[in-house]
This record gives C-alpha cells, sequence and structure tokens, in this order.
C-alpha cells in the first residue's frame, strides 16, 4: 500500500472527529448544530471505496494492538455513558418532554427489549456482515437515534429515538468483550484492564456529566454529548476490526425460537414497566404477563437447546461455575441498577442538595472503583482464594447501606464520601470476581454466544432493578406521607424548620402555605422511603453475601 493512500485513510478519519468537534466548538450545544456531528460521522460510514481498501490495510489483525485496546475501551464506554446519564437525569429528561413517569419508564423497557433481542441475533448478524460493517450499522442507529431523543418533543418521540439507539447501543458491549479474545496470554489480561477502566470510567463519570450539561445547557445535551466518543470509536473500529471473521460453528435462528424470544421480551418488558403501576390494582394483569414471559423463555430454551445452528447453544452453559458467576452478575446489576436510580432521588429531592454538588459527589466516589478494579486484578495474582474478595464486598454493601440509612435531614454531602467508596468497591470486587469466574469453563468457540447471554440477563435485570426501586419508592412514599399527614400537629412543630405553618394551625385558609407544607411532607415522605431502601439493602447483603460465601462453586 502506498504512503499516500495510508495517510488519506488516517486524514478522513481525522476529519470524521475534528469536523464533529469543531462544529460543537463554534456552533455550541443545541440540538440543530448535532446535523454536522452525524456528517462527520458518516465520512466514517461512507468512505470511498479505495480509501476503504486503506483502511482494511491498516486493520491486519493485531497489527495495531495498543488501538485495538483503546477501541475496546471506548466501544464499552460508550453505552454506559449514556445510560449512566440519563438515570442520574431522568426527572430532567421526562420534564422536557413532558412524559408521565409511566411513559419515560416505558421508554427505557422500549430500550432494554430492543436490546435484549439484538445482543441475542449478534453472533449471526456478525456472521452474515463481519466486525466492521457490523459496526459502521451499530454507530449508525446509535447516532440516529441520539439524534432523535435530543429533538423530541412528545414522550413518543423519546420512546422511537430509544428504540433506535437500543439497536446500535446494544452491540457495543458484546462486541468490545469478544475482540478482547483477539489477545493472547498476558496481553488478554492487558486487554481486559482497558475494557475494565473504560466501563468504571464512564459510568463513574456519568453522573457529573450530566450535572454539568444539565446546569450549563439543557438534558437535549445529554444524548449529543456521546457522539464525539461514538466518533473516535468510529475511527478506531475501522483501524482494528476485521472484515470477516471466522466462525467454527454457524448459527440460524430458528423462526418459532425467534417469536418465542420476541414474546418473553415484550411479556417481561411490560410487566417491568407496569409492574410499579398496577402491582395492587391489577395484579392478575401482572400475573399473566408473568407466566407468558416465563412460557416464553420455557419455549425459547427447549427449542435452542441441542439444535444445530442454534442462537444460544445453551446446552454449553450449564456448568455449576457459569451458573454461579452469571448469578453473582446478576445480584451486582440488580443492586447497581436500583441503587443508581435511588442515590440521585435521595440526594436531591430527599436532602434537596444541588443536582451539580451531586453529581460531583457521585462521580467523584465512583472513580475509585477504577482504583479498586485494578487493586483486584493485583491481588488476584498473588491471591488467586475468591472467597475473601466476595466478603470483602459484600461486607462493603452492608456498610454502605446501613450507612445510608441512618441519614438524617440535616446532614450534609461529606457523611456519604465514605459509604459511596465502600459502593464502588463492592461493584469491582463482586463484579470482578463475576467476571473470573462466569466464563472460565466456556470454551472460546462459544464465547461469544456466552456473552450474549450474559448481557441479555444484564439487561433484563437492569430493567427489573429500576422497576424495583421505583416499586419501593412508590409505595413507601405513599404510606410514609399518609402517616405524617395523619400525625402533624401544626401546633406543635419545630418554630426552626416550620416556623411560617404555625400560623395554619388557626388559619388554614392560606393556599400558599398548605402548599409549602405538603411539598415538606412529600420530601420528608421521599427521605424516609429511600432510608427504608437502604436498610433493606444492607440486611439483603448480609444474608446473600452469607450464601455466596458458603457456596462450593466459586472458590
Amino acid at each position: 500500500m502506498r504512503r499516500s493512500s495510508r495517510w488519506k485513510a488516517v486524514e478522513c478519519g481525522a476529519m470524521a472527529l475534528g469536523s464533529g468537534v469543531v462544529m460543537h466548538g463554534i456552533y455550541g450545544w443545541h440540538p440543530r448544530n448535532s446535523f454536522y456531528i452525524c456528517m462527520a460521522q458518516a465520512q466514517t460510514f461512507f468512505l470511498p471505496q479505495s480509501v476503504r481498501h486503506g483502511f482494511a490495510m491498516l486493520s491486519a489483525p493485531l497489527s495495531h494492538p495498543r488501538l485495538l485496546r483503546w477501541t475496546i475501551m471506548m466501544l464499552v464506554g460508550i453505552e454506559f455513558l449514556q445510560n449512566s446519564m440519563l438515570s442520574f437525569s431522568s426527572a430532567y429528561v421526562s420534564g422536557g418532554v413532558g412524559a408521565a413517569p409511566e411513559e419515560f419508564s416505558l421508554a427505557a423497557a422500549v430500550y432494554a427489549g430492543t436490546a435484549i433481542m439484538m445482543i441475542a441475533m449478534h453472533r449471526w448478524l456478525v456472521e452474515h456482515l463481519g466486525y466492521r460493517l457490523f459496526m459502521r450499522c451499530a454507530f449508525l442507529f446509535f447516532t440516529v437515534g441520539a439524534l432523535l431523543c435530543a429533538t423530541a418533543d412528545t414522550p413518543n418521540g423519546l420512546i422511537f429515538g430509544r428504540l433506535v439507539q437500543a439497536i446500535g447501543g446494544s452491540a457495543f458491549f458484546t462486541g468490545a468483550r469478544v475482540q478482547v479474545n483477539r489477545f493472547k496470554g498476558p496481553a488478554r489480561g492487558v486487554a481486559i484492564r482497558f475494557m475494565a477502566g473504560g466501563l468504571i470510567a464512564s459510568a463513574s463519570m456519568g453522573a457529573w456529566l450530566a450535572s454539568m450539561l444539565l446546569e450549563h445547557a439543557s438534558w437535549r445535551a445529554l444524548f449529543i454529548a456521546p457522539l464525539l466518543m461514538v466518533a473516535v470509536a468510529a475511527v478506531l473500529c475501522e483501524l482494528t476490526l476485521e472484515d470477516r471473521v471466522p466462525h467454527a460453528r454457524r448459527s440460524y435462528p430458528h423462526p418459532v425460537g425467534t417469536m418465542l424470544l420476541a414474546g418473553m421480551i415484550l411479556s417481561a418488558q411490560y410487566l417491568l414497566e407496569r409492574n410499579q403501576y398496577d402491582f395492587f390494582a391489577r395484579p392478575l394483569h401482572l400475573a399473566v404477563l408473568l407466566v407468558l414471559a416465563g412460557v416464553g423463555l420455557y419455549g425459547f430454551m427447549r427449542m435452542e437447546f441441542g439444535r444445530p445452528g442454534a442462537l444460544l447453544p445453551i446446552e454449553r452453559f450449564t456448568g455449576g461455575r457459569f451458573a454461579a458467576g452469571i448469578s453473582l452478575y446478576a445480584l451486582c446489576y440488580l443492586v447497581l441498577s436500583s441503587t443508581g436510580y435511588m442515590l440521585p432521588v435521595m440526594l436531591q429531592r430527599g436532602l434537596g442538595f444541588p443536582v451539580l454538588a451531586t453529581g460531583t459527589l457521585l462521580s467523584a466516589a465512583a472513580m475509585v472503583g477504577i482504583v479498586a478494579a485494578l487493586a483486584h486484578v493485583s491481588l488476584v495474582r498473588a491471591f488467586p482464594a475468591q472467597r475473601k474478595y466476595l466478603l470483602l464486598a459484600f461486607v462493603c454493601l452492608a456498610a454502605f447501606g446501613f450507612s445510608m440509612s441512618a441519614a438524617s435531614p440535616d446532614v450534609s454531602l461529606w457523611h456519604f464520601v465514605w459509604p459511596l467508596i465502600g459502593y464502588a468497591i463492592f461493584g469491582s470486587f463482586a463484579q470482578g470476581t463475576a467476571a473470573l469466574n462466569s466464563f472460565a469453563e466456556i470454551g472460546e468457540d462459544v464465547f461469544s454466544e456466552a456473552y450474549q447471554a450474559k448481557n441479555m440477563m444484564r439487561e433484563l435485570v437492569n430493567s427489573t432493578g429500576i422497576s424495583l426501586a421505583t416499586l419501593v419508592l412508590q409505595s413507601r412514599s405513599t404510606t410514609h406521607y399518609a402517616r405524617l399527614t395523619e400525625r402533624i400537629d401544626l401546633a406543635h412543630l419545630d418554630p426552626l424548620t416550620a416556623g411560617p405553618f404555625i400560623g395554619l394551625a388557626t388559619d388554614p385558609t392560606q393556599p400558599a402555605l398548605l402548599q409549602q407544607l405538603a411539598s415538606l411532607l412529600t420530601q420528608q415522605a421521599t427521605l424516609m422511603a429511600c432510608l427504608d431502601f437502604f436498610f433493606a439493602l444492607g440486611c439483603g447483603a448480609v444474608v446473600i453475601g452469607t450464601i455466596f460465601v458458603l457456596q462450593r462453586k466459586i472458590v
């Protein structure tokens, strides 16, 4: 390949990134300027054939191992950054499009359901498209979906945008982990550390970046910001990924099995979305959805078990160590998703801390997770036995839950630093232990499918965690609000905190003061519901942690 062609390939990739950065710097964060970023990334998708050939020559397998490691880090970071920002800013996004709580949760359910279906088809798509073309399509769908969300003015527009975004975003995490397997020997460990660092760093930065964008721009910028990472990742993928990936085993979807999987996903996601609103009003309706989801899952697994060319060779995933590791993964995702939802609610709505201070605290404490993950990798080399790391993880989780449940209304932000550091240590050590054990007995010929199964579980459990947290918040805050309104005696309120409302005891005709009193009671009820959640989390950490420490599969 001539030097001029090589530089032309790199030049076009740089243009895709540079033009997007320059246009944002000149024109600001307004959604209409997102057109320029879309065009910048389109240069990577629609390069001339000669330049694409230049990229292909540059991307010989592992000819650029350093670039491939950065590609893995960027891929795994995109979706985690986007979803962590949305989790932190859910109230602002739903308010921006005028979405009711059930409509915003429907958008989350649609994203998760679409992602599960696309993850199930991941290997089949890669077999037919190759990783480079597959990732081009993924970047394109993610970008278009982000622009649709950023310009949405109605709940339906947001829901449709998240659906399109999920088609692309679902490919990043699984694709990044599969690329790790291109490294051999000690180099694979380095690639895994890059992947873990990208995951933790992006999830940690989400709250801080979201708070900065909400403070200085608008909620629409939450969807625009990750597109800069998409532009970088698109260039890196052109340089490092393979056109065609050899597979020892070809897969193909079975029509009936695919319909059963789709039915299971739709039933499960609709169940999780409606659970928080119909749990007490329509329990039979939810029970029917649960049965349908269970039947769909059983039918899909029965159809795929032992079938030649199955999308997921389930018979290869029946080892006890894999099951124990996946169970630990599921627990981690359940805790992280539910707690990630409750922390901003408690700090902002329950205690009244500003959004920027809340986001900075959560991100700063979460960055400890990077140090903890690196420490865990180093410790495992010297002391490979796993139980002590599980014990440390669950002790930190229990301490976090009980410390958070002991917070009072007059507490400062500094009170939460050490509990949040313990929470970050739990996430790194527990997920690191799960990663070391889940795939230890899985052959490389089915590794991609095993990781697809794990990520399908991740999407489902994340939805479950958010639904569970919302249900606890709604039910417990309603209960506490009712008890507060029953027991409140305006004549005996503390003058320091409720002086303006004491006059209501003799003059209840002042609507403004009554509204302030209702707001104060709502804030107190929200805080008490959050305290209940974290106390239950601490108790659950003690019980479940004991079970995991005593089990015999992860030793």
